[in-house]
């Protein structure tokens, strides 16, 4: 599995996810990172790097931007913020099934999926001249209400801010990689 995180410099979430990704990744499994607006080969911001470093992983960046080669290269392509997400999907349809925020992907892909579907039956429907079924459009708005409950699905930029703030961010991206490898697990074991 090659799994490719997506922030906005990749200087600060992106690599920060790609090195404990790595750090942790069991045999058959790696990441790279890039950024919607990156500058080619610049640093982990310092305090991202301070950080890591004071949780045991390493990190050696070169910032690069997203491009269609590592695009093809991923298997997954998980990004930081749903701004992100529209950026690559518009730009590059064809990912657009293997695209999705991280917290999208760990806490809620199921219910997108399942709200995904509902819509596409009831546009078929609609589309043959049948009348939608009350069900459905209750089933839609309860989905609609759950993906709402999740919450926001950006992880908030620590640019610029404290080392607080990149603390922050360090444990809420080690929550959801520890969440996304039982996901990639499961799936997995399930193939």
């Amino acid at each position: 599995m090659k799994v490719l995180f997506v922030c906005t410099g990749n200087t600060c979430r992106s690599p920060m996810a790609e090195a404990i990704f790595n750090a942790q990744a069991p045999n058959g499994m790696v990441a790279k990172s890039a950024g919607i607006s990156a500058a080619p080969g610049a640093p982990a911001n310092q305090k991202t790097a301070a950080v890591l470093a004071s949780s045991g992983v390493s990190i050696n960046h070169a910032s690069a931007p997203v491009s269609q080669d590592v695009l093809a290269w991923a298997d997954l392509i998980l990004t930081m913020e749903m701004t992100h997400k529209s950026v690559i999907v518009m730009s590059h349809p064809h990912v657009a099934d293997r695209c999705f925020t991280l917290k999208e992907y760990v806490l809620g892909l199921d219910l997108w999926k399942q709200l995904d579907a509902l819509k596409a039956e009831q546009a078929m429907q609609i589309a043959l001249g049948n009348t939608p079924t009350k069900h459905t459009q209750q089933d839609i708005e309860t989905l609609e209400q759950a993906i709402q409950s999740l919450g926001d699905m950006d992880i908030v930029d620590p640019f610029g801010g404290s080392s607080a703030a990149y603390e922050q961010t360090f444990s809420e991206v080690s929550d959801l990689l520890d969440r996304l490898f039982k996901r990639l697990e499961a799936d997995d074991g399930g193939s």
